[in-house]
C-alpha cells in the first residue's frame, strides 16, 4: 500500500487538536506541574505543523484560497484557545486583554486586503513572535513557579499585539486614497 502524504488541510487540523490538548494541558496545570511543559511543548508542535501547511500546499500544488480561509479560521481560534488555557492562572483581565489584541491585529490585516490594499503583516507582533513567547513563557514559568512569567508574558503580548493592531489601522489609513 502507497503512504500519502498528509495534506495541508490535515496538518491545520492536526495544529488544532495539538492546541486543544496543550491548552488543556496548562488550563488543569498549577505553575510547577509537568503539565505545563507538556502544553508549552504541544503549542510548539502545533506551531510548526501551523507553519508548514501553507508551504505544503504550495509544494504539493493544493494552495487554494478556501485552503487560507481555513488556516486563518483555524489560527484565530488556536490564538484564543491557547490563551483561555491560561485563565486559571493569569488574570482574566490580561487575558481578555491579550485575545484582543490578537483578533484585532488580525483583523486589521486582513481589512487592509479587502480594501485592496495587500494583506499586511506589519507591526511590533505578528502570530509568530506571540507562539515563540507563549512557549518560552510556559517553559520558563515550569522552571521558576515563584515567579509570575505568565502574567508578565501576557500583559507583554496584550500591549503588544494593540500596539500591532494600532500600527496595521494608521498603516492601512495612510494608504487610503480620498
Amino acid at each position: 500500500m502507497e503512504k500519502v502524504p498528509l495534506g495541508p488541510n490535515t496538518l491545520s487540523l492536526m495544529a488544532l487538536l495539538l492546541t486543544i490538548s496543550g491548552a488543556l494541558s496548562v488550563l488543569i496545570s498549577p505553575s510547577w506541574s509537568i503539565l505545563m511543559l507538556v502544553g508549552g511543548v504541544l503549542i510548539a508542535i502545533a506551531g510548526f505543523l501551523d507553519a508548514i501547511d501553507g508551504e505544503v500546499a504550495r509544494a504539493r500544488g493544493l494552495a487554494s484560497k478556501k485552503g487560507d480561509f481555513i488556516d486563518h479560521v483555524l489560527d484565530r481560534y488556536c490564538d484564543i484557545i491557547i490563551l483561555m488555557g491560561m485563565l486559571t492562572l493569569v488574570d482574566p483581565l490580561y487575558i481578555l486583554l491579550a485575545i484582543e489584541g490578537v483578533l484585532l491585529t488580525s483583523y486589521m490585516g486582513t481589512q487592509a486586503q479587502a480594501l485592496g490594499l495587500g494583506r499586511l503583516y506589519a507591526g511590533v507582533m505578528g502570530r509568530a513572535d506571540r507562539l515563540v513567547i507563549i512557549i518560552a513563557i510556559l517553559v520558563i514559568q515550569f522552571f521558576f513557579p515563584s515567579y509570575p512569567i505568565l502574567k508578565w508574558g501576557i500583559i507583554a503580548i496584550a500591549i503588544l499585539s494593540n500596539v500591532t493592531a494600532v500600527e496595521r489601522a494608521l498603516a492601512t489609513y495612510r494608504k487610503l486614497q480620498d
